[in-house]
C-alpha cells in the first residue's frame, strides 16, 4: 500500500506543471515543504521519551475530553502549559510525569505513582481559588475499583491532596457560594451503598467532606443537573435507577444545614420515584428543573394501548414540594402536549392510523366527570416534501417543526380547546 501512495505522490508531482501552466506560486520548495513541528515540541517529545523503556508505555485516559497520552494545560493562566505524560508501568502500576516550559526548553515538574489497571478520565479546575487548577485523574484497579485523585502542580513536583473510592465524579459552579469550584464525588456499590461527597477545597490546602446518601438501592445515577429551586436556592439534581428498575430522583442541596437529600422519606427512597424512566427538567420554561410522576392510564374503552402522564413538581430547599402540571408524551413523534386543567376529567388518549398511512393522535375528555367522552383535538406528524401542504390541509394548522418533521393540529368540534390555547400547549421534544 505505502508502495502506491508514493507512486501517486511522485506522478502528481510531475503532472504539476502541465496542470498550472501559466500560474505563478513562487518558490517550488516551498510548495511541496511539509509542515513543520517545532522545534519545542520536538524538544518535549524527546524529553518524555526519555522517561519511557521496555517497563512502561505511554497510555490515553479512556473517557472524557482529555483522551490523549500527553495533556498540556495551562495551570495557572500565565499562557505557559504545563505537560502531563500518562504511563503504564508494569513494575509500578501508573504514572503521572510533569513537564515544563522554562526559558524556551522543557525540564521535568514531578511525578506521582499510583496502583491501576487505567487511567478512566482527567479533568482541571480551579477548586480552592487560588488560581492554580487542581489536576483531578480517575483510575481503574485490577479488581475493577475506581479511585480518584487530586493533586496540584507548582514549579518543580506535583503535591496528592485527595484520594478516594468513586464510580464518577463531577465539577460544578456556585454550589457552596457564589465564586466556588466544587468537587462532587459518587460511589455506588451495586445497590448496596451510594453517597454522594461534596469537597471544599481551602486556601489553605484543607479539604472537607460533606457526604449526603443516594436513595436506598441506588445501581446507578444517570444524569446530574444542577438549577435553581422554587425558593431560589441551588439545587443538584440526579436521576437514579435504583434496584427495583424504578427511576428516581435525589435533590441535594448545600445550605447551613449541610450537605443534603431533601427527597427521601422514612424507607431511605426519594419520594420523587417512578415506574417510567422519564428524567428532571424544566418543564414549563421558568428557569427551575421540575420532577415528575408518573400515571400508567389503560387507553381508551375498545383501544389496547395504554400510555403515561406525567405530574411536574417543583421542590424546595426543606424538600416540600408544590404540583405544577400534567403532560402527555408522544415519543415516536418527538413533542409533549400540557394537559389543561379543565380537562383534566376523563382525559384519555389514543393512537390512530388513517387509511391514508397516516399516525395520529387523538385527545379525549370529559367536561364533566358524568360528560360523555368526547374527541376534540387531533395531532399528527408529516415527512417528506409535501409535509408543510399536507400538515396546513383539511382544517389543520402548524404546530412547529423540528428535523424536517411538520406536526400539525386539528381541533374538534365541541368548544373544548381553542387554537391558542393549543398552540400554546404543545412543545417539541419529547423529554425523555
Amino acid at each position: 500500500m505505502g508502495r502506491i501512495i508514493r507512486t501517486v505522490v511522485i506522478s502528481a508531482f510531475f503532472l504539476m506543471p502541465a496542470l498550472f501552466a501559466g500560474c505563478m506560486f513562487g518558490s517550488a520548495d516551498k510548495l511541496y515543504v511539509s509542515p513543520r513541528i517545532s522545534e519545542e515540541s520536538l524538544a518535549l517529545t524527546a524529553l518524555i521519551n526519555k522517561t519511557k523503556d521496555a517497563d512502561n508505555e505511554l497510555v490515553s485516559p479512556g473517557s472524557g475530553i482529555y483522551r490523549r497520552p500527553v495533556v498540556l494545560y495551562d495551570i495557572d493562566g500565565d499562557g505557559s502549559s504545563v505537560a502531563f505524560a500518562f504511563f503504564k508501568v508494569k513494575s509500578e502500576g501508573l504514572r503521572i510525569n510533569a513537564f515544563r516550559s522554562e526559558k524556551g526548553a522543557w525540564v521535568p515538574a514531578g511525578s506521582l505513582s499510583f496502583e491501576g489497571d487505567s487511567f478512566e478520565r482527567v479533568d482541571f479546575a480551579d477548586l480552592n481559588a487560588d488560581g492554580s487548577a487542581e489536576i483531578a485523574v480517575s483510575r481503574r484497579t485490577g479488581d475493577g475499583h475506581v479511585f480518584l485523585d487530586v493533586f496540584s502542580a507548582d514549579a518543580s513536583d506535583l503535591t496528592l491532596l485527595l484520594t478516594s473510592p468513586c464510580t464518577d465524579f463531577y465539577l460544578f459552579d456556585a454550589l457552596t457560594g457564589e465564586n466556588s469550584r466544587d468537587l462532587v464525588i459518587s460511589d455506588i456499590n451495586a445497590g448496596e451503598t451510594a453517597a454522594l461527597a461534596l469537597y471544599r477545597f481551602d486556601s489553605g490546602d484543607e479539604i472537607t467532606a460533606l457526604t449526603a446518601d443516594f436513595s436506598l438501592g441506588t445501581v446507578s445515577a444517570d444524569r446530574f443537573l444542577t438549577g435553581r429551586l422554587t425558593d431560589n436556592a441551588l439545587g443538584l439534581f440526579v436521576d437514579c435507577t435504583i434496584i427495583s428498575g424504578e427511576t428516581v430522583t435525589d435533590i441535594f442541596v448545600y445550605n447551613a444545614l449541610g450537605f443534603r437529600n431533601i427527597t427521601l422519606d422514612g424507607s431511605g427512597v426519594s419520594i420523587a420515584r417512578r415506574a417510567y424512566p422519564m428524567r428532571s427538567f424544566d418543564v414549563d420554561f421558568d428557569r427551575r428543573p421540575e420532577v415528575p410522576s408518573a400515571r400508567l392510564f389503560p387507553g381508551r374503552p375498545g383501544f389496547a394501548d395504554a400510555y403515561w402522564i406525567f405530574d411536574w413538581y417543583g421542590f424546595d430547599s426543606a424538600g416540600s414540594r408544590s404540583f405544577k402540571l400534567s403532560t402527555y408524551h408522544d415519543f415516536t413523534d418527538g413533542w409533549y402536549f400540557v394537559i389543561p386543567e379543565d380537562l383534566s376529567d376523563g382525559f384519555t388518549v389514543r393512537v390512530d392510523i388513517t387509511q391514508g398511512g397516516e399516525r395520529t393522535v387523538v385527545f379525549s375528555a370529559r367536561k364533566t366527570q358524568t360528560g360523555p367522552l368526547t374527541d376534540f383535538l387531533t395531532v399528527c406528524t408529516f415527512s417528506g416534501p409535501d409535509r408543510h401542504d399536507l400538515a396546513s390541509a383539511g382544517g389543520r394548522f402548524i404546530l412547529f417543526e423540528q428535523n424536517s418533521r411538520v406536526s400539525a393540529a386539528e381541533i374538534s368540534a365541541g368548544g373544548y380547546i381553542s387554537r391558542d390555547k393549543a398552540e400554546a400547549s404543545f412543545f417539541p421534544g419529547s423529554a425523555y
